[in-house]
């Protein structure tokens, strides 16, 4: 075999922008809320029966329901994002884009780096989205919830191993 015949292999990957993660977020806001809208709606029903049976005041009524969609919600998001996402590599909304989160070296996450990814994008939503719009400026196309766990989002498709041929500044022969 001709030693410049021997191959080696190049990753090549583009970088997720903001305005397609931003898509993608949309969807995965829809489902989410898809799941969670009907969940929503027997719990109150099932707390406001409760109320106009005089079992709990109005006021401890709207309590409750505040109560569970904050804990229910956050709970439901912390399992989507922090361990479904390192498990699929994506997410729903991401998937229709043809994105993957990995982490800087192009390997899959793990489910602590997961949720530390999801308890980070809370964080980088506080300054008026400031973390996430990061995004659009940063050359790797990370937010602040990406650069603080080390992860990327990029096409799939795109992620990719090309074969070529060994450049003669490798080869050991020389």
């Amino acid at each position: 075999m001709d030693k410049n015949a021997a191959a080696y292999r190049v990753p090549t990957y583009v970088f997720g922008g903001f305005w397609v993660r931003a898509a993608a977020a949309v969807i995965d806001g829809i489902a989410l809320n898809l799941i969670l809208q009907p969940l929503d709606i027997l719990f109150r029903f099932g707390v406001q029966r409760l109320a106009s049976r005089g079992a709990i005041t109005d006021q401890a009524a709207d309590i409750l329901i505040g109560a569970f969609i904050f804990a229910f919600g956050t709970t439901f998001a912390f399992l989507y994002y922090g361990v479904l996402q390192p498990r699929w590599k994506t997410t729903l909304g991401k998937r229709l884009f043809g994105l993957v989160l990995l982490n800087e070296n192009l390997e899959p996450i793990d489910w602590k780096q997961g949720m530390k990814r999801y308890a980070m994008l809370l964080v980088s939503t506080l300054p008026f989205y400031a973390g996430l719009i990061a995004t659009a400026f940063n050359p790797r196309k990370q937010g602040w919830h990406d650069r603080a766990v080390g992860t990327v989002v990029v096409y799939q498709a795109r992620l990719n191993v090309m074969t070529h041929g060994i450049p003669e500044e490798f080869d050991q022969a020389a």
